[in-house]
This record gives structure tokens, C-alpha cells and sequence, in this order.
């Protein structure tokens, strides 16, 4: 282990920076730099009063007030978590609809439950200012129908998404296939390069969305490692990966949404089950929510 800022030196060679610099060579080299919150433009993140979600775990007290900007899964449990802390909780997101990449059902109960807990919630807006004083924010906020919001808060936290951490790792000069600052492999992991692989965040697999989860980056590194050790090994099914949302409810998800399996081609049934008369829930008086079932109709 050696600790440093790598970047790439060419074929087969990573030079290493940081007290005596040196250059280390290797048959294979694997790049894992992972992702960073990303910025907005015009937004200016000072890591005190606009802030990511880096410093939203280590704030020393609980806001009295907190603007959330983007309603992913980072967006939707920092604002579940606050609400529950005690702060005014407002959660703005640019497209109709929270948790955008979930099925549209899961959106419509979240959102029914954040609006009852107290969480102020504002879809189809785009933050188009923030700025930020000594004790508070003044954020102002554009509605798709024209109209305006202006909000103060304690906190604005910006929410909306991670970027690659490709800067100053000489991926390009190296001649590695990029895009968009994500590192373009293929089902195997391999890039444009020979001998050099990369998972993880800083990854498009053949141009494609990559979730940006930890238990997929552990499988990608699984594969790889077998891969270099002669394995015989198989790509990964994106459809079949798990991921899970912390807020409260939760949600879990796996496999297509059902606008994705029409989208698709397929014949879509449907089954849908409300925890509301489910006995257990009653009992634990957690009868929020429900589970779905998208199905194709042959079976």
C-alpha cells in the first residue's frame, strides 16, 4: 500500500506522487478512483453553508432549516434523516418526479409520505441561484410553469449526483477511450488500453448508465481479479443488481420498473400488494407502502 496521487506513465506504469515521487511498473494495472459529488453550475459549494453530501455528515449541530437539491438516493435520505432530527426540510428536484430512476409508484408513495412527515417537497424547479451568508442561504428556485421561489435556509445541500475522479490521471494522454470524464470499458472491464482495467464509479460499460453502488463496484473487482487469474468468467447482469434506498420508508428495488419493460417490448401484468392490510405491518406499525411485481405475461 502505498499512499499517493497516481497517475498513469504510459504502458505499464503508474507514477506516484507524494513525498518522493516514483514510477512503478506493472503487467496489469486496475484503475478504481472511484466518483466525487458533483457541482451545479453557478452553484458555488463553499463546504459551509452550501454544502455536499461529504460535509452533511459531519455538521456539528442539526440545521433548523435545510434545502435539499436533487432527489436521488443521496437527496431523499438526507432529507429523511434531517426531517427526523428535527429540521424544516424542503426537497427540490429538477424532473417531475422524486426518485426518478425508480418505478413512477414508488415516486407517488414517497412523495405522499414525505408531504405527511413535513418534508416540503417541489418537483419540475431548478435552483437558478444560492447565495450564501454568515447564518444562512437565499436560494431561488424556477418552477417548469414559469414561476419563481425564493427560500431561506440554513443548509442547502446539493444532491445532484457524482462525477468520475478522472482529473489528473492522465487517462487520455495514455490514449484510454473516455467519456463524458467516465472511463469506457467494455463487459469485461478492459479499456481501450491493453493491460489496464477500471470499475467502479469512474466507469460507462459500452456507453451505458453504471450504477453507482458499492456492492456492484466489489463485484466488477471480483470479475477483474478472476479474469487476470485465468478464470473463466461471465459479464455482469445489470437488470439483476439490488439496490436499496435509505429513507424512511425504505425502498428496495431489482430488476426492470414496469415503464421500462414496456419500453422493452415486453407484455407487461402487474401485481401490487398495499402493506396496509398486511397483519405484520399493522402489528409493527409500519403500514406505509407497498411491493410490486412487474411480470412478463407468459409467465
Amino acid at each position: 500500500w502505498i499512499k499517493g496521487t497516481a497517475r498513469l506513465a504510459g504502458k505499464g506504469g503508474g507514477a506516484i506522487s507524494e513525498g518522493t515521487p516514483q514510477t512503478l511498473q506493472a503487467a496489469e494495472i486496475i484503475i478504481a478512483t472511484g466518483s466525487t459529488p458533483r457541482s451545479v453550475p453557478g452553484i458555488e459549494i463553499d463546504g459551509k453553508r452550501i454544502v455536499t453530501s461529504d460535509e452533511a455528515i459531519h455538521l456539528q449541530e442539526v440545521p433548523r432549516s435545510i434545502v435539499v437539491m436533487g432527489s436521488g438516493a443521496v437527496g431523499v435520505e438526507f432529507a429523511s434523516i434531517y426531517r427526523r432530527f428535527g429540521s424544516d426540510v424542503t426537497l427540490i428536484e429538477m424532473l417531475p418526479r422524486l426518485v426518478p430512476a425508480e418505478d413512477e409508484a414508488v415516486s407517488a408513495e414517497l412523495d405522499k409520505s414525505f408531504r405527511k412527515q413535513g418534508i416540503k417537497v417541489l418537483t419540475a424547479a431548478r435552483v437558478t441561484s444560492a447565495t450564501s451568508s454568515a447564518n444562512s442561504v437565499e436560494i431561488q428556485a424556477t418552477s417548469a410553469d414559469g414561476k419563481t421561489h425564493a427560500l431561506t435556509a440554513d443548509i442547502l445541500l446539493v444532491a445532484t449526483g457524482r462525477a468520475p475522479v478522472t482529473t489528473g490521471l492522465g487517462a487520455e494522454e495514455a490514449g484510454i477511450r473516455m467519456e463524458k470524464g467516465y472511463i469506457n470499458v467494455d463487459s469485461m472491464y478492459r479499456t481501450s488500453v491493453p493491460n489496464v482495467s477500471a470499475i467502479g464509479d469512474v466507469i460507462t460499460v459500452d456507453g451505458t448508465a453504471h450504477p453507482q453502488l458499492a456492492h456492484v463496484s466489489s463485484a466488477e473487482g471480483i470479475l477483474v481479479a478472476e479474469r487476470l487469474a485465468g478464470r473463466d468468467v461471465h459479464p455482469l447482469n445489470y437488470d439483476h443488481i439490488p439496490s436499496c434506498t435509505y429513507c424512511d420508508p425504505e425502498i428496495g428495488s431489482v430488476g426492470l420498473t414496469e415503464a421500462e419493460a414496456r419500453t422493452r417490448g415486453y407484455d407487461v401484468r402487474v401485481g401490487s400488494f398495499p402493506f396496509g392490510v398486511l397483519g405484520r405491518a399493522k402489528m409493527a406499525g409500519e403500514t406505509e407502502g407497498f411491493v410490486k411485481i412487474v411480470a412478463d405475461t407468459r409467465y
